[in-house]
């Protein structure tokens, strides 16, 4: 009995002895940088750019593909853990490329913008602001954005590995503030309309909103585009009449800016209209001046939202521009 015994072990180690074999790795470094990289998890070895390893030898088991790790560490990489597939008496090269991209994000509006890249890393740049460093690229790589002076915005951008890449940031929108400096009318209805259609539209300042003498209005607005504007106002009394003003731009409301419409320093008065100021708004008004005005058969589309309301401050704040 006690000789059987003693034959176990011997023959545990003849049989793990018969399984197993041997392979080799060896690793190359296609980054273009230094890499640091281990092998089955041995003690790190620097590798530079261009060089490969001598063959790593690897203990395997016979009769089956082995899933040997390697871990490296770079510049372009991050931190990289991969799994090379080995059989006995095979000798395997592992190329280590780069998997990020340099990638400068430059912000060229006046005021601030909020990106994320690939729903993971999370950028904020300042007004003028930029960013770099290197993030991971497969070819493509989205860029969600958003500011003052941006409307939400995304891009799917061609960025591959190993490359240096430089994105800027370029407004789209800009800001239409209406301040309302008359000493006691209160403005009920806003409409903010393009130059070249002949159509108001409907009430910009929604169903719950009115402005107050000393009050004001803001909406982010697509950049480049003549907005005209109407206002229409009157007495705090329910039953007084509403007083129709209008403007009409004839230089443009650039991106990356905040225009500021006075009321009603800058308005023509027009009319005074009877309707309730209790009713709805009319939402496809003729413009005053539509026939005079050249339209385009095919208006662009134009993007036009409420941002916030917020105090105008002390009146007789000039405009900045009109």
């Amino acid at each position: 009995m006690k000789s059987s015994i003693a034959i176990l072990p011997l023959l545990a180690i003849f049989i793990l002895t018969g399984c197993s074999g041997e392979g080799y790795i060896r690793v190359k470094n296609e980054t273009g940088a230094e890499i640091m990289v281990s092998v089955n998890h041995a003690a790190d070895e620097v590798l530079e750019a261009g060089e490969t390893t001598g063959p790593y030898p690897v203990t395997l088991t016979r009769g089956v593909v082995n899933q040997i790790p390697v871990s490296a560490s770079g510049e372009w990489i991050g931190e990289y853990a991969e799994s090379v597939s080995l059989s006995n008496g095979e000798t395997v090269e592992h190329k280590v490329r780069p998997q990020l991209a340099d990638i400068s994000l430059v912000n060229t509006s006046a005021d601030s913008v909020y990106c994320e890249m690939e729903d993971r890393y999370y950028i904020y740049l300042a007004g003028g602001g930029s960013e770099h460093g290197k993030y991971p690229a497969d070819g493509q790589v989205t860029l969600k954005y958003e500011g003052p002076y941006f409307f939400l915005n995304t891009e799917v951008l061609s960025w591959f590995p190993g490359n240096t890449y430089t994105h800027d940031f370029v407004p789209d929108a800009c800001e239409i503030q209406l301040d309302n400096e008359h000493g006691n009318r209160v403005i009920y209805y806003v409409y903010i309309s393009p130059g070249d259609a002949d159509t108001w539209g409907g009430d910009k300042l929604g169903d719950d909103t009115v402005l107050y003498p000393s009050e004001a209005f803001v909406w982010k607005a697509e950049g480049g585009i003549h907005w005209d504007m109407r206002v229409e106002a009157g007495d705090p009394h329910p039953d007084s009449a509403l007083f129709v003003y209008e403007f009409y731009d004839t230089e443009g409301c650039d991106a990356d800016y905040t225009w500021i419409y006075e009321f009603p320093s800058i308005f023509t008065l027009l009319s005074s209209e009877t309707a309730s100021k209790d009713g709805p708004a009319q939402a496809d008004m003729l413009k005053s001046r539509s026939l005079q005005k050249t339209s385009l058969h095919d208006i662009p589309a134009v993007r036009i939202r409420k941002i916030s309301k917020r105090e105008a401050g002390k009146a007789g704040v000039k405009a900045l521009r009109k």
